[in-house]
């Protein structure tokens, strides 16, 4: 288990330092956006009630639209 913590966490540490120049280029209410449904989404797996239903692929669908613009600006 702390293994798989450990890889986790360091995956998610080298991803953010790998997405910091893309990010540096854009402007900073995409990021803050990007940034707020990500973390919401982040949350919202904790719900036991949401797992199971439609909203997961909403939350992807707005997570990925927002990177997309992102990458684009």
């Amino acid at each position: 288990m702390f293994l798989g913590l450990a890889l986790a966490g360091s995956s998610a540490v080298l991803s953010l330092y790998n997405a910091a120049p893309l990010f540096a280029k854009t402007s900073m209410s995409s990021n803050l956006a990007f940034t707020i449904v990500n973390i919401g989404y982040g949350v919202m797996m904790f719900a036991s009630s949401y797992v199971e239903e439609e909203q997961q692929f909403w939350y992807w669908a707005c997570s990925g639209w927002f990177m997309l613009l992102v990458i684009k600006g």
